[in-house]
């Protein structure tokens, strides 16, 4: 059996945004600011290893749960360097099952609304007669 190199870029920015949870332009921001660096495929195409999703849900965890922003995600990265391995990944996990946990309350609370939408949407108080859209159909009111 091949066991995969954590550290080769294989998922594009479309599926790790999926997978995340996260816009692209997202993803951008955050290799614009030096948080994450993916490596990029011969037509200049960003791909992502699975070490560096570890990564992005982290960053994820501490910028959407703990409400950290860039320079404090840049600063607790270098902390995480100084740890050893096994502990970084207690770390990374806790953050992904809390990762996980978001990610399944926003799809939940999205459904909610949309379908909540949806049922406004079949059950609209006001009929409304096509002719009223319609400007030429209208009569004009003649003084009598």
């Amino acid at each position: 059996m091949r066991i995969v190199d954590p550290d080769k870029g294989l998922f594009t920015i479309g599926v790790v945004a999926e997978m995340l949870g996260l816009s692209q332009k997202q993803l951008r921001v955050y290799e614009s600011k030096g948080v994450i660096t993916p490596t990029r495929s011969g037509g200049n195409h960003r791909l992502y290893s699975q070490r560096d999703v570890e990564r992005l849900t982290f960053i994820h965890y501490l910028a959407s749960v703990e409400k950290v922003n860039l320079a404090g995600i840049r600063f607790i990265q270098k902390l995480m360097a100084d740890l050893p391995q096994k502990q970084r990944e207690r770390i990374i996990l806790s953050a992904e099952e809390a990762v996980e946990k978001l990610t399944s309350m926003q799809r939940e609370a999205y459904e909610e609304n949309v379908l909540s939408e949806d049922a406004s949407l079949d059950h609209d108080p006001v009929a409304m007669d096509m002719n009223d859209c319609n400007p030429n159909s209208k009569e004009e009111s003649k003084p009598h």
